[in-house]
Formats: structure tokens, sequence, C-alpha cells
């Protein structure tokens, strides 16, 4: 058997739900769809797929950041 490890992940419950019938009708397991999921980041050194901003996001996630450190300063 490998070498394995707990993980533990928090997640909403209502996105755990629709995830496992998904895998369920693919007939794999929430543990397993993640593993295949972290398998493959492995495999492709990142995200196994892309995962990007448009310049509206982008500004918008850039001034949430700024806001939060202005607020941690004070």
């Amino acid at each position: 058997m490998a070498d394995t490890v707990m993980f533990t992940l928090r997640m909403n419950k209502e996105t755990k739900k629709k995830c496992e019938k998904i895998y369920s009708e693919l007939g794999v397991s929430l543990s397993a769809a993640i593993n295949v999921f972290l398998h493959q980041s492995v495999y492709a050194g990142g995200f196994p797929f892309d995962v990007r901003l448009d310049a509206s996001t982008r500004d918008k996630v850039t001034a949430m950041a700024e806001e939060k450190k202005t607020a941690e300063e004070k």
C-alpha cells in the first residue's frame, strides 16, 4: 500500500453535495476525484487547466488586496 496521509478540506456544503453527485455518476468518490486533480496538478506543474483573470477582475482583486492591507495597517 502506498504511503498516504489524511487531508482535511473545508468547502461549501452545497458545492460538496453537487460534486459528490457528479462524481458518483462517474463512478468515483469525491476523495478519488480530488486525488485525480492533485495528480494532474503535479503532472502539469500547476493547475491542470487555465486559470486567468480578465482585466476588470484583476483590477478588482488588486483593489480588494490593497483595501485589506490598508485595514490591517490601521
